[in-house]
């Protein structure tokens, strides 16, 4: 048993390696040997290994502040967020940074919640009228139902 195995958990399949330097695509392990990075820290970092304007980059931010949640804002997310919206849906759209894969997941389920709401809520405002002025529907159960979804449309952010 390697120290490794002594204190990780078994979640994952682990190769019998353990990296200690990278530079751009490759990696070398605690014996010497080199390795292509083919996975890229499963996709968060493919960016390669130590590349100097990345190096000096988290330096920079890491002198002055590290991390604070999203509960809070700070100029480099409202910066990114706004590079984000503007090269990628336009001028006017937001950015949503998730924590984990679930919490985008989370997200994405609540933005369809919302438009299929809110499309519900266009849908229901016409057909509520026209049953109020055919006296099929009374206008004050029109009124209430109408109010449910724009509460709900509203809840939803």
């Amino acid at each position: 048993m390697t120290v490794a195995e002594d204190v990780l958990t078994a979640n994952y399949a682990r190769f019998p390696v353990t990296f200690v330097r990278g530079q751009g695509a490759r990696l070398w392990d605690d014996e010497g040997t080199e390795y292509l990075d083919f996975l890229a820290g499963i996709s968060v970092s493919n960016v390669g290994h130590c590349h100097p304007s990345v190096v000096a980059a988290i330096t920079e931010q890491a002198a002055r502040l590290i991390h604070v949640g999203n509960l809070y804002s700070t100029v480099p997310m409202v910066e990114l967020a706004g590079r984000l919206a503007r090269n990628s849906l336009g001028d006017g759209s937001k950015v949503f940074f998730a924590n984990s894969g679930a919490e985008a997941v989370e997200a994405a389920l609540v933005a369809g919640d919302k438009t299929v709401a809110a499309d519900a809520l266009k849908k229901a405002q016409p057909e509520l009228a026209r049953g109020v002025a055919r006296g099929v529907i009374h206008k004050n159960t029109a009124s209430r139902k109408y109010s449910r979804l724009t509460k709900r449309v509203s809840a939803l952010g």
